[in-house]
């Protein structure tokens, strides 16, 4: 679903997906479908009709029952932030590819380390390529994706994004997405598949095969993307941040590419006091920790807390 509210000169739109008390939790909540959905502002507006637009928002969730509302915030689409106030969380970082500067510059925005590792790619003749059409390729982007998921051990959110998932998503978007992809002596050994829009490249979802990794294919593959999409028009590659926001490897393997850092904040609102302090208590109970320990966990809401 969608919140919209709208006023003579503008409107907000904010993407929710809803969840409810069929999920077993007995609450309703709503929250940003995954990656930087953010909450959209069109048209004119001033800093207090776009807090009053958020306010109406708040108002109308919260007359159909729901008790809090979770929103990651875009990093590049930041106009509406200042619209959250109290609720805007600093979750954490991530990384922006300026395409618009020339390739000297793009070139000398990386880490000597990584320039040095584009170059052994090239002279070991790894060749990256745009993997069309995109519909043939997704058995292959699945598979290496699942690959590196198992390999690094990610959480078992990831792997929910299989074959299937893919040709929903390649039917959903068909066109603003693209797959790219890096070979070697014939071998597609890595993959990354993105979505374009309105001049932003967002970096989606990839991998990169285990027996080709001390080739570091994903590095020569970032930057030949980078190259593919300034090419093509596009005015920023949104690389994205460390997984929960946290500056790990995969953000120092991020950082690597530029130094243009943008803030990332997510929206964490109480739309129900009174309801989410009694689920709070109940969920402290359940995992045998203090109310404070719950709430000092940093998951929101808290309720939803994992064991």
């Amino acid at each position: 679903m969608a919140g919209y509210v709208r006023w003579d000169s503008g409107a907000l739109l904010v993407p929710l997906l809803a969840r409810g008390p069929e999920d077993g939790s007995g609450v309703l909540d709503a929250v940003s479908p995954y990656g930087y959905a953010g909450a959209l502002f069109a048209g004119e507006s001033d800093g207090a009709t776009r807090r009053a637009a958020v306010q109406e928002l708040w108002q109308a969730l919260r007359q159909l029952g729901y008790c809090s509302v979770f929103l990651r915030l875009h990093p590049i689409l930041d106009g509406a932030n200042d619209a959250f106030e109290s609720t805007l969380h600093h979750t954490g970082d991530t990384v922006v590819v300026d395409l618009q500067q020339d390739e000297v510059a793009l070139w000398m925005g990386m880490e000597k380390n990584t320039r040095s590792v584009v170059r052994r790619s090239h002279r070991l003749g790894l060749v990256v390529e745009r993997l069309e059409p995109l519909g043939e390729h997704l058995e292959e982007l699945a598979s290496i994706y699942t690959e590196t998921m198992e390999r690094v051990g990610a959480a078992p959110a990831y792997f929910t994004f299989d074959l299937a998932y893919f040709r929903e998503l390649h039917a959903g978007l068909d066109r603003l997405l693209s797959l790219v992809g890096v070979k070697a002596e014939g071998d597609t050994v890595c993959v990354s598949l993105n979505s374009t829009s309105h001049g932003i490249v967002q970096s989606m979802l990839g991998g990169s095969r285990t027996a080709a990794r001390p080739l570091q294919p994903t590095v020569l593959e970032t930057y030949e993307s980078m190259l593919l999409y300034r090419e093509a028009g596009a005015r920023y590659l949104h690389l994205g941040g460390g997984v929960g926001g946290q500056r790990d490897s995969l953000f120092r393997f991020k950082r690597s590419f530029s130094n243009d850092i943008r803030p990332y904040y997510s929206v964490r609102a109480v739309l129900d006091e009174p309801r989410y302090s009694q689920l709070v208590s109940e969920r402290a109970r359940s995992l045998g920790v203090s109310v404070a320990q719950l709430l000092g966990s940093g998951f929101f809401p808290a309720y939803r807390a994992p064991l």
